[in-house]
């Protein structure tokens, strides 16, 4: 069974949303001026899964911009939320599934309203569910 360091309710997870949505504007107008710097460079920023908790950082001569936006998703990270994929705003949630008990992720992206899926924890974006409620 996988261990995680939180698990949410489905309120305290809705109740981050304002607060993620700040943290990935912030982290948009970062990537934004890197990617001016850097110009249109093939693989300009590169991300990588970090032992399973989400995006690290890496590469070019950019690195205070680079460090803020490392260090806004390790914010993100340390409150128990998972980020998938940076320019989607993609973040998991671990959540106990009421109707079954079962592990899994809630799943939401910057441009949903509110978090209304889930999937399995070996499960990813594509294999998302509609909650019951």
């Amino acid at each position: 069974m996988p261990q995680f360091d939180r698990y949410f309710t489905l309120t305290q997870a809705r109740a981050l949303l304002p607060e993620l949505r700040r943290a990935f504007a912030r982290i948009h107008a970062l990537l934004e001026e890197i990617q001016k710097k850097r110009g249109e460079q093939e693989g300009a920023v590169m991300f990588f899964s970090a032992n399973g908790h989400g995006p690290r950082v890496t590469g070019g001569d950019e690195g205070q911009a680079l460090a803020q936006v490392q260090q806004i998703v390790d914010e993100i990270h340390e409150k128990g939320v998972f980020v998938k994929d940076l320019k989607r705003g993609l973040c998991d949630f671990p959540y106990f599934r009421p109707t079954t008990g079962e592990i899994v992720f809630l799943c939401w992206e910057l441009c949903d309203a509110d978090i209304a899926y889930w999937h399995t924890i070996e499960g990813n974006f594509a294999g998302r569910r509609p909650l019951e409620e």
